[in-house]
C-alpha cells in the first residue's frame, strides 16, 4: 500500500481585541466549504511490487512565549491592532501554515499572583503544552483539528495587564524546555524592557520610567524622570517598590544565554512601538543565538504583516530544514526513496538526497525547493529499490 503523508507545507495568510481569530466552528460558520482535496499519495506499483512503509522524521518544537503585559494592550505603530492582537492573528497564521510540521506550545507572562506574589510580576506560565501538530488532511482548506483548535481557543482568552517579568518566566521555563529530547527553538515575542525583578535596583539610565521620559505625581507634586532624578529609587520616589521598573537586562540576558549555551536558541520579536529599547532587545537577540544581521539585532515589526512575516520565517526556518531525521531508519538503506508532492525524488549527493545514520540530507535543488516553501508534502517511503539519479 501507499504511504500517507509524513512531513507537509501548506501555505496561508494571517488583526484590536475585538475580531478575534476565526476558527470554524468556533467563532462562526462562513460560506460552505469546497470539497476536500487530500495529499497526493505516490504511486510506486511501477517501481516495486512489494508493500511500502512510511517512515516519519522527527518534528521539531517552536514554543513561544509571548508578553501580555498592560501595555500590549497599545496599538501596533501601523494599522488598527493592538499588539496583543497582532501577535495573536501572527500565531494563529503561522500555526495554520506550519502546524502540522512542528511541535508546538506557548507560555505567556506575567502569570497568575498569589498573596505573596506583587501584582502583576509573576512569572509566566505554560497555557499550552507542547504537542504535535494535527496531521495535513486537505490541501485546499485550512486545519481544523482538536491540537489546532485548542491552540486558537487558548490563544484567544489570553488578556493583557500587568509587568514583564522575563527574566523569572524563563527560569521557571527553562527546565521544562531543557527537559525535551527533539529540535527545540523559543520564539520570544515582547513590546518592550524586562522588568519586576525584586532582587534588581538601576540607576537613572537604568529605569524604564526615565527612558521614557515621564513624569510622575508623587505625594501630589511632580517628579520629571530625567537628570539625576531617578523614578526607580525609593530615595527619590518615597516607593520602595519603585526599583520594579528597572530595566532587568542582565538576569534575563543570562537566563537567554544559558538556554541558547544547552542548545535551544531564541529568536526574539520586538513590537516595540515608540519606546527605544534597541540595546536591550539587541542583547536578548545576541543572546539567543539567533541574531539578524545589520543594526537591529532582533525582528523590528511595526505591522500585523510584519508581525506574521516574522513568525513564519521563524517557523519555515525550524520546519523547513534540510536535514531529516528519522524516527526509524530503514531496514534497507537501497530499499528507500523520497517524493516530493508524490514526485520521487531520486538519491543524488548534488542535487537530490542522501541517506547516512538515520539522516536524510537533501542536497543542491532539492535543498533549494524546500526552503523555498516550493514542496506541500515530502513522503519518506521503505520497500522499494531506491531510484538513484
Amino acid at each position: 500500500m501507499a504511504a500517507s503523508s509524513l512531513l507537509t507545507l501548506a501555505c496561508g495568510g494571517g488583526g484590536g481585541e475585538e475580531r478575534p481569530p476565526s476558527v470554524d466552528g468556533i467563532f462562526g460558520s462562513g460560506p460552505p466549504k469546497p470539497e476536500c482535496v487530500p495529499p497526493p499519495t505516490p504511486d510506486t506499483t511501477e517501481a516495486c511490487n512489494t508493500e511500502t512503509v512510511e517512515l516519519v522524521g522527527r518534528k521539531p518544537t517552536l514554543y513561544f512565549i509571548l508578553d501580555t503585559s498592560g501595555s500590549m494592550l497599545d496599538y501596533i505603530p501601523e494599522g488598527g491592532d493592538t499588539k496583543l492582537f497582532a501577535a495573536k492573528s501572527a500565531l494563529t497564521t503561522v500555526v495554520e501554515e506550519i502546524g502540522h510540521r512542528i511541535k508546538y506550545g506557548l507560555a505567556t507572562f506575567p502569570g497568575g499572583n498569589n498573596e505573596e506574589e506583587i501584582f502583576g510580576c509573576a512569572a509566566g506560565t505554560e497555557v499550552f503544552e507542547v504537542s504535535e501538530g494535527d496531521a495535513l488532511e486537505c490541501i485546499n482548506l485550512p486545519p481544523s483539528g482538536p491540537v489546532y483548535t485548542a491552540f486558537v481557543r487558548n490563544l484567544t482568552g489570553i488578556a493583557a495587564n500587568g509587568g514583564t517579568p522575563l527574566s523569572p518566566t524563563l527560569s521557571a521555563l527553562t527546565p521544562s524546555l531543557l527537559a525535551r529530547e527533539d529540535e527545540t527553538a523559543v520564539v520570544l515575542i515582547t513590546d518592550g524592557a524586562p522588568n519586576c525583578n525584586a532582587d534588581y535596583y538601576c540607576e537613572a539610565e537604568g529605569c524604564s520610567y526615565n527612558r521614557y521620559g515621564v513624569t510622575r505625581v508623587i505625594n501630589g507634586e511632580e517628579l520629571a524622570c530625567e537628570g539625576s532624578n531617578n523614578c526607580c529609587s525609593e530615595e527619590d520616589t518615597g516607593s520602595p517598590d519603585a526599583h520594579l521598573q528597572c530595566v532587568d537586562e542582565p538576569a534575563s540576558v543570562s537566563e537567554v544565554e544559558a538556554l541558547s549555551a544547552s542548545g535551544i536558541p531564541t529568536y526574539v520579536i520586538g513590537v516595540l512601538g515608540n519606546e527605544d529599547f534597541d540595546d536591550v532587545m539587541n542583547e536578548l537577540a545576541l543572546a539567543g543565538g539567533r541574531a539578524r544581521e545589520g543594526t537591529r539585532k532582533y525582528y523590528d515589526v511595526q505591522s500585523l504583516a510584519e508581525l506574521t512575516e516574522a513568525v513564519r520565517a521563524i517557523g519555515r526556518d525550524l520546519a523547513l530544514s534540510c536535514e531529516i531525521e528519522l524516527e526509524e531508519p530503514p531496514i534497507y538503506e537501497d530499499q528507500f526513496n523520497v517524493y516530493f508532492d508524490a514526485e520521487v525524488v531520486p538519491s543524488d549527493p548534488e542535487n537530490g538526497w542522501t541517506l547516512l545514520d538515520g539522516v536524510v540530507t537533501l542536497h543542491g535543488e532539492a535543498c533549494e525547493t524546500v526552503e523555498a516553501g516550493a514542496v506541500d508534502q515530502i513522503q519518506l517511503l521503505s520497500g522499494c529499490r531506491t531510484i538513484v539519479r
